[in-house]
């Protein structure tokens, strides 16, 4: 499906992608301070856990952005199967496939979680620390599967169309 000539839908999974891994990426920095017990003299450690809830659900819906522009991208030709089953893209399926599994692996996370009070503390932190493989995942996703080789020397991200 094209959306325009201007390449909208491009430019909105890229977008959609980058604020996703910085949400991921403070939400995981926030994590990792919160459970190292670390103290904020001007926040409340209730505060600091909000915060890094929120981070990780807002990170949650711009995820869902970016698969959605990456689905109606005219130039990405993603079918729903290759943003389901990892490493099944045309293009670049070893990067485009660890955006998968990053995806799905925040996903059981997220479900863990949600029936955190239903399983044991010691079980829920270790599946937690898996959150490190999720953002190691979208990270090497991020530099490898929207780059170009010229981009990626110079520590951008993205690549134009």
């Amino acid at each position: 499906m094209i959306l325009g000539a201007f390449a909208v839908d491009w430019y909105a999974a890229r977008a959609a992608g980058v604020v996703a891994y910085l949400l991921v990426s403070a939400s995981v920095a926030l994590g990792f301070s919160h459970a190292g017990k670390e103290r904020f003299e001007r926040w409340p450690r209730f505060a600091v856990e909000d915060v890094h809830r929120f981070a990780g659900v807002l990170a949650g819906t711009f995820i869902s952005l970016h698969l959605f522009w990456l689905l109606v991208d005219s130039q990405a030709h993603l079918g729903p199967g290759n943003l389901l089953i990892p490493f099944t893209s045309s293009y670049r399926p070893l990067w485009t496939g660890l955006g998968v599994v990053a995806v799905e692996l925040l996903l059981a996370l997220a479900v863990t979680n949600h029936y955190r009070k239903r399983i044991s503390y010691s079980l829920w932190r270790r599946l937690h620390y898996l959150n490190f493989a999720v953002w190691i995942a979208a990270t090497a996703h991020g530099l490898s599967a929207a780059a170009t080789p010229a981009r990626r020397r110079s520590c951008s991200c993205t690549r134009s169309p």
